[in-house]
């Protein structure tokens, strides 16, 4: 189920911000503060996936805290997986303190309290997982308010995949709900197991077979890792390592072969009769909108405009080469 919160939407800026603290108490018992208090717009998106939460937040400078008192008022005890695209966050848990920045992420425990400070306007992109789905590979307490390393080759695959998470949420035609818990309990069981290591020639080869696989099936919308694997030979677990260790995930390489399939398209001189949804259509992107936005955040132009400037190129170059 999708749902969007907004702050404002229905009330005058005087109660914005204790509407903003209504909504997020329908999900968690949190206090809220800010200095905006008469001019707090916030915005929150929300998908549930089983049982896992997936949020996003757009929120102005604040505070919040959650005390030994909000815990005795509801039952959340998830454990969230926060990546910051924007802003700054100081939070303190277990008595331990980190400073995340734009392209870090946290751990946050919600069965124990915490606080949180955001100087900055930030956005970030949350799962809450079941506390008993995450302490099967660690315990919450020893990784919560802890800096994740984002070098590490799980930890580049985790922010692909929730950058690609990120962009569903923009378009608002998410991913699977299924390849969504998928990737995520793989990436977990691999981020605290210490079984991740680089990529051997062989398994360079094999991925390239793997995106080969993957370009040539793109079209299909439902593409799922368990295909691909199949047509590979190997297990969808190994596929699933093979591209941690390459620091990516599927969807995420799915989104980018897609994205090079239309340009490659949009280009073509032979295929300007197709319209640019039709090319769409053909890489597995049929709704305009989220061809559009995907097309621009991957090539900085819309797909209309971008086979417009390369035939525009194309066609300026060649009297040149002709009167050569």
């Amino acid at each position: 189920m999708y749902e969007n919160y907004n702050s404002s939407a229905f009330i005058d800026s005087s109660g914005s911000l204790k509407t903003w603290k209504d909504r997020v108490n329908e999900i968690i018992d949190i206090d809220i503060y800010s200095e905006q208090e008469g001019d707090f717009f916030a915005t929150l998106h929300k998908r549930s996936i089983l049982s896992m939460n997936m949020l996003q937040a757009n929120v102005p400078p604040h505070s919040l805290r959650r005390s030994s008192s909000s815990l005795a008022k509801d039952d959340c005890t998830t454990v969230q997986i926060i990546y910051l695209l924007s802003g700054e966050v100081e939070f303190a848990q277990y008595g331990r303190k980190c400073v995340i920045g734009p392209g870090d992420y946290y751990i946050m425990d919600n069965g124990a309290p915490y606080e949180l400070r955001a100087p900055k306007h930030s956005q970030n992109l949350g799962l809450h997982i079941p506390r008993d789905w995450f302490s099967r590979h660690t315990r919450p307490e020893e990784v919560a308010a802890k800096k994740v390393d984002r070098n590490a080759p799980w930890s580049l695959a985790f922010s692909s995949f929730l950058q690609a998470l990120s962009l569903e949420f923009e378009n608002e035609i998410p991913i699977s709900d299924s390849l969504i818990i998928e990737q995520s309990l793989h990436l977990l069981e691999l981020a605290f197991s210490g079984k991740i290591t680089k990529s051997t020639t062989h398994q360079q080869k094999l991925l390239g077979r793997i995106r080969s696989i993957m370009w040539e099936n793109c079209q299909d919308e439902d593409l799922r890792p368990m295909n691909v694997a199949s047509e590979a030979g190997i297990s969808r677990g190994y596929l699933h390592s093979l591209f941690t260790q390459d620091g990516t995930t599927f969807c995420s390489e799915l989104n980018k072969i897609r994205i090079e399939r239309a340009a490659n398209l949009l280009e073509s001189k032979s295929q300007r009769h197709l319209t640019v949804q039709e090319i769409g259509i053909r890489c597995g992107l049929p709704s305009p909108p989220s061809f559009a936005r995907k097309f621009r955040s991957l090539k900085g132009l819309p797909p209309s405009q971008y086979r417009q400037l390369r035939h525009y190129d194309v066609d300026q170059m060649a009297p040149e080469c002709m009167s050569g």
